[in-house]
Parts: structure tokens; sequence; C-alpha cells
């Protein structure tokens, strides 16, 4: 088992457009945003950095996987993102 600390949102491109949630270490969240920098007044920063230490990012207790939003716990990132294929509308007509 493999602890965590930070989970990258990764959308994938195509049909169906659907979002992968990936764990990383902190070390790993660093390197990959490395080489994207923010200018903030005379300094330039790194985005990495920049997330890990704002004070308003989001943290999460856990992650759930519930298709009932209503049931996920306060504090938890619920990894339900839906179904794969869209809804097909019911028939105007019952069948017999």
């Amino acid at each position: 088992m493999r602890i965590c600390n930070y989970v990258m949102e990764v959308v994938k491109k195509g049909w169906p457009k659907r979002r992968k949630l990936k764990m990383v270490r902190p070390h790993a969240f660093r390197l990959t945003c490395s080489n994207i920098k923010a200018q903030i007044g005379q300094k330039s920063i790194a985005v990495g950095d920049l997330f890990l230490e704002h004070p308003k990012r989001k943290t999460f207790g856990g992650t759930v996987f519930c298709p009932d939003p209503a049931d996920v716990p306060r504090g938890f990132l619920n990894e339900w993102q839906g179904f794969r294929t869209p809804s097909r509308a019911a028939s105007a007509t019952p069948t017999s």
C-alpha cells in the first residue's frame, strides 16, 4: 500500500471526456510542476511550491467512491465521476 499526500487531476482527451486522479507525494508534485513559474512581484516562483504553500489549497481527509453526493462525508474527496456513457432518455411510448 502506498500512502500519498496529494492528488493531481489529469483531464483525458477524447470521448467520453474523463478525469483521472493521480496520487503523488509532495516531492513528485514539486518535480512535475517545477518548470512552470509564476511571477509574484519581482520573484519567479515554481507553481508547485506556490500551490503547496498556499493557505487556501483544498485538503481532504480521505477519498470515497459514492454515487450519491449527499452521502459523502465532509472533508472527503468523492472519486465517483458518473457513468461512462450518457443515459438514454426513456421512450415516450411504453413497450408491452
